[in-house]
């Protein structure tokens, strides 16, 4: 069984993450910040993944990783609006890495 959850598709998991914003009000802040997190990493095992498939193109990879390091330890740890932004930039970031 897959202990994951059910696969959605690409707009299922942008609708599931409209509803999640709407509803981020009621989650508090520590948990949206953990959430900012999780999105980072996906996108730093993602450019891992394609520095395996790429090597020629390793210092761009790491330096990009790098770079989502920063960002995300930039953000404030109690401004929520800047933990969503910076979430909702990092799933972009995915999504894009993924459709290459």
């Amino acid at each position: 069984a897959n202990d994951r959850g059910p696969a959605y598709t690409h707009t299922q998991r942008k609708e599931h993450a409209m509803t999640l914003t709407r509803s981020a009000t009621r989650i508090p802040t520590v948990v949206l910040y953990d959430i900012m997190h999780e999105a980072a990493t996906r996108v730093r095992g993602t450019l891992v993944a394609l520095q395996d498939q790429h090597p020629e193109n390793a210092d761009t990879y790491r330096q990009q990783r790098l770079a989502i390091v920063e960002l995300v330890d930039a953000v404030d740890a109690d401004d929520r609006a800047a933990i969503q932004r910076t979430t909702e930039d990092l799933r972009a970031e995915f999504d894009k890495l993924n459709a290459e």
